[in-house]
């Protein structure tokens, strides 16, 4: 459900905002195009969640929508715009998970 109530974010102990880079300045100051942002930033924040649970602690990925009011609120510079936010630490023993079904091979795959 589809909520404003996000305690998940008040009751973790690590909140990690990630910002990704959609343009970056060379040594002259000038604005220069960065490649493939979007692939760099799937990439590295998938080895950090890979890491984070190697050690044992639970992540949760959220994207608020919109998203503009991390860059003001950790006043990060015009070229950083958000991505995420990582929320890190140990689940709560009381929460229990859906009961969610998968379908089945042949309802998914069709050969012709």
């Amino acid at each position: 459900m589809v909520n404003p109530n996000k305690p998940f974010l008040e009751d973790a102990p690590y909140l990690i905002v990630i910002f990704k880079h959609i343009y970056q300045f060379d040594e002259n100051g000038e604005r220069t195009k960065v490649y493939f942002p979007e692939t760099s930033i799937g990439i590295a924040t998938g080895m950090l969640i890979s890491v984070l649970t190697d050690l044992g602690l639970n992540t949760l990925t959220y994207t608020p929508a919109p998203s503009a009011f991390l860059s003001d609120m950790l006043k990060r510079p015009s070229n950083e715009k958000p991505y995420m936010i990582l929320v890190v630490g140990k689940g709560s023993k009381n929460y229990k998970l859906p009961d969610i079904t998968k379908k089945e091979t042949k309802d998914i795959i069709k050969i012709y």
